[in-house]
């Protein structure tokens, strides 16, 4: 059946012509509920349009018009017997029933025949199939009823033509029809839906001053305008309004206010109002609950949860597949899998049929924690049971398999996906590409990509992302590179993620001018570079040593607006204090505080290590103190630091109360802190007393290290206990610690003072020969 096209706004035209001479009453009316006028008076009148060829009409072999007799015409009851619930293939007949009845001499269209399609029409969403019927019905000469006037008034306000909607209650106005509280509900409705919710709110006094009283439809749909803009206080206002005229609010309304408040995060207020409104004897239905669960779930009040599905079930009403799936995502998402799988199998006891949507997020998190094996069960589970697979939940096996280094399993599983019909798009691509990438099978990965070219199926930026990700690794930087250049030629554009790839591997290998190069692509693009981008760059310089060129970037950063972050200063700090330049670390420190940053445990330990180290320790004690007085509490590195400045300058005492006060606060002593110790003990002359801290290392469970025996044996070797030193050489290759030169200087320096060089040499090459170490 052909039809004009854009005929709502040829009707338009013709509303609006009508009113031309009246402007009064659809203007003023407008203004008194603070509507813009938008919309213009059309002089042309109703545009021409040529109405279709009708069957009814046919030509005689003598070219005069005859009409086809009644047995050859559609039957009228298309007309009579169509409702809502009329198949579209009923709703054809009945237009052209319509079209034929236009021309019939015995059968006229009827008001009430044009306002039943006209109606059945826009509540099916066929708005422009409705304006025609409209238009034919005015141009037959049927004077339309205040009925069809509030239907082609919801026509023009579901095909969102607000103003055209006006402009027909402007000629209900001009004809003396008085606008019913259908009529301004499907105003408010569309205004609304437009976001203009002051203009709703205005709206709703004028039909009050008009004498038109609203109804529960009216304010519940204000109070859904309002919820979904975030303006609670307003529906607040609306539902207190409804008690002070008397207009019963039913569970709609309520349920409403309840999703509005749930999403502004008001759950145990929602919560509040849901027990409110079943004590006043309302029986929520199950989007009320369904709503409840899902965001008492989302809060992590996983109680109150169970409870409220256990009432649902208690008062009759049955879950659906959503009430179900937000039960299994809250579950499942905290960790609570075996919860999650309860309701899964509950929900199929019930005799409905999860959509992969429903017990994906059971599959992921437990491929997350690597329980593929239950994972895979669960899923022979549901394929038993006649559930069908998505393409999510076969993503996320794919990934999971490979994650956990089940390769073949992963391939088998795609096959079977194939098997099973399925047509793999990007999504399953980029599983596989990724999972082939991570288990270093970069030739599978580049023939899965070229396998996509060849099916037409287009890799997207993540694709390529992963591929250059792999490359770079593995060592192929230049090869990423043509990858890269690759997908540029293809149109498809990297994104901040394919730059800070390449950027940070083009670092590493210390090729610095083409990550320039990368950096300036990126400013070309329109790509602001991110704090990974600034990281690695500052990280790269500071690793080969090049502090300036990490300072100047740094600079740089502030030139374009782009403010470091502590973890970035902290790496530059860290740089400026290894080689001896604490007080330029110190300025970082002051911008940091001074920009309203907190500084990190790292910053502490980073400003503590470089001051001891430059044998500044006393300013080390006070950054300590303070750092204790904000509530930071240090890890054995910060300890580390201050007992081995301590030690350095003979204060042994205070770092023998640093590392009780470590063992009260119950900090891990480790394998450096008692080297530390015990390397200051020695220093002292003290050996028995280090001795004493060494056995009880051991007793601790700690292990010594090739440091803890140099120690030893240079400082038994200096005090002339040559033979504990010997014994203690035998004690670290029984541990399998090997010596090392620092070792064999250690007892070069001893041994010699007290025996022949000959002698010594012979029991070095008899260590040497133990280990097989090459002594020459």
């Amino acid at each position: 059946m052909v039809r004009p096209k854009s005929v709502s706004s040829s009707v338009s035209s013709f509303i609006r012509s009508c009113l031309k001479h009246h402007p009064s009453s659809s203007r003023s009316f407008s203004a008194s509920v603070g509507l813009k006028n938008t919309y213009r008076d059309n002089n042309s009148g109703i545009q021409k349009k040529y109405l279709p060829a009708h069957s009814l009409l046919m030509r005689s072999e003598a070219g005069h018009s005859v009409w086809l007799s009644e047995d050859h015409k559609l039957d009228r009851s298309f007309l009579q017997t169509l409702c809502n619930n009329s198949s579209d293939d009923e709703i054809e007949k009945a237009l052209v029933a319509f079209d034929e009845m236009q021309f019939s001499r015995v059968h006229k269209q009827s008001v009430f025949l044009c306002n039943r399609l006209l109606g059945v029409l826009v509540r099916r969403g066929r708005c422009e199939d409705g304006f025609l019927v409209y238009f034919k019905m005015v141009s037959s000469g049927i004077s339309p009823s205040l009925v069809t006037l509030n239907i082609l008034l919801n026509c023009f306000c579901k095909a969102h033509q607000i103003e055209s909607a006006f402009a027909v209650l402007g000629g209900m106005l001009k004809t003396g029809f008085s606008p019913s509280t259908i009529t301004f509900n499907s105003l408010i409705d569309s205004l609304l839906k437009s976001g203009r919710l002051g203009e709703a709110l205005g709206m709703l006094a004028s039909m009050c001053s008009e004498g038109c009283d609203p109804d529960v439809v009216t304010y519940t749909c204000l109070i859904d305008g309002a919820c979904k803009m975030g303006r609670l206080g307003d529906a607040r206002s609306l539902l207190r309004e409804m008690a002070v005229r008397d207009i019963v609010a039913d569970l709609v309304t309520y349920t409403t206010v309840i999703d509005g408040l749930c999403k502004e995060g008001l759950v145990d207020e929602a919560y509040e109002l849901y027990k409110e409104i079943s004590i006043k004897g309302f029986c929520p239905n199950v989007v009320t609950f369904t709503i409840l669960i899902h965001r008492l779930c989302i809060a992590g009040q996983w109680q109150e949860a169970k409870e409220l599905f256990h009432k649902m079930l208690d008062s009759g009403i049955k879950p659906n597949v959503v009430t179900f799936s937000a039960l299994v995502h809250g579950f499942s998402e905290h960790g609570m899998i075996e919860e999650a799988i309860q309701f899964v199998r509950l929900l199929l006891k019930m005799g409905e049929s999860p959509n992969g949507y429903t017990f994906a997020p059971i599959i992921g998190n437990l491929a997350k924690k690597g329980r593929m094996d239950e994972a895979m069960q669960f899923i022979s589970h549901l394929l038993k049971r006649g559930v069908s697979l998505n393409f999510i939940t076969y993503g996320i096996l794919i990934c999971g398999l490979f994650e956990t280094g089940r390769v073949d399993e992963a391939v088998a599983l795609y096959s079977y996906m194939l098997s099973e019909g399925y047509q793999p798009d990007v999504f399953i691509y980029n599983c596989l590409i990724d999972g082939f990438c991570k288990a270093g099978l970069l030739e599978q990965a580049n023939a899965l990509l070229h396998e996509m070219n060849v099916e037409g199926i287009k890799p997207n930026v993540v694709t390529y992302s992963m591929i250059i990700d792999s490359l770079c690794k593995e060592g192929f930087l230049d090869r990423a590179v043509e990858v890269y250049e690759e997908m540029n030629e293809k149109g498809i554009f990297p994104d901040t993620i394919t730059f800070n790839i390449l950027i940070n591997r083009f670092c590493i290998e210390d090729r610095w001018e083409e990550a320039k190069d990368m950096l300036n692509n990126m400013w070309n693009r329109g790509i602001r570079p991110d704090v990974v981008t600034c990281t690695s760059i500052i990280d790269g310089y500071c690793k080969k040593g090049r502090v300036n060129d990490a300072v100047d970037f740094l600079s740089f950063m502030f030139e374009v607006g782009e403010l470091p972050n502590v973890y970035m200063c902290n790496i530059i700090m860290d740089g400026l204090s290894k080689g001896g330049r604490v007080n330029e670390a110190f300025q970082l420190v002051t911008y940091l505080l001074k920009s309203g940053t907190c500084l990190n445990i790292a910053t502490y330990s980073i400003l503590i290590s470089g001051l001891c180290k430059s044998n500044r320790v006393d300013e080390a004690e006070s950054i300590y103190n303070y750092m204790l007085s904000i509530g930071h509490e240090p890890d054995v590195v910060i300890y580390n630091s201050l007992i081995d400045g301590l030690c350095k300058v003979g204060k042994v005492n205070d770092a023998k109360v640093l590392v009780n006060e470590m063992v009260l606060r119950g900090t891990s002593i480790d394998i450096v802190t008692c080297n530390v110790f015990i390397d200051a003990l020695c220093k002292e002359g003290l050996l028995d007393e280090a001795w004493m801290v060494y056995e009880e290392m051991l007793g601790k469970g700690l292990c010594p290290n090739v440091v803890t025996f140099n120690i030893f044996i240079h400082s038994f070797c200096s005090h002339r206990r040559h033979e504990k030193a010997k014994a203690l050489i035998g004690e670290m290759l029984v541990q399998g610690i090997k010596p090392n030169t620092a070792t064999f200087n250690g007892l070069v320096g001893g041994l010699h003072k007290s025996v022949s060089i000959d002698h010594t040499i012979d029991y070095l090459h008899a260590v040497a020969e133990m280990d097989n170490v090459c002594v020459s």
